[in-house]
């Protein structure tokens, strides 16, 4: 019993503040990866638009009353050109206005992420600003 005594005391214990430093760590790493999700989510939809751009363009030379197919939920209706051209103007609006949201989101979280790293001490803070003439 004495030497288990002995071998636990040579086990270091972690300090309260490295147990938060850790904690701390571990909550930005979690964070920086939602910024990410987030930043792909944003170049997924961007992606979408520009295709989208590039069938508006290409219904835009073919007669209006030509047959085209346009998904709704999952599913293919048969409308004409004239039809699914403001459809998808429409669609592309709405696109636009998410993309818009998500970025404002993804450069809101990256500055919460900045401003936590420096509160936790995570990283040492620099400022841009200290321009001196040499």
């Amino acid at each position: 019993m004495a030497a288990e005594a002995k071998s636990d005391a040579n086990i270091p214990q972690a300090s309260e503040d490295e147990v938060r430093q850790q904690l701390a760590v571990q909550q930005f790493s979690a964070a920086q990866r939602e910024v990410q999700m987030l930043a792909t989510r944003v170049a997924e939809m961007e992606m979408q638009s520009s295709e989208m751009e590039q069938v508006i363009e290409i219904l835009k030379t073919v007669p209006k009353d030509r047959r085209t197919w346009y998904s709704v939920d999952g599913v293919l209706v048969e409308m004409t050109a004239g039809q699914t051209i403001p459809k998808l103007y429409e669609q592309r609006a709405h696109l636009s206005k998410q993309i818009d949201d998500v970025t404002k989101d993804v450069d809101n979280k990256k500055e919460m992420l900045a401003d936590f790293a420096i509160k936790q001490k995570l990283v040492v803070p620099v400022y841009k600003d200290d321009k001196k003439g040499g």
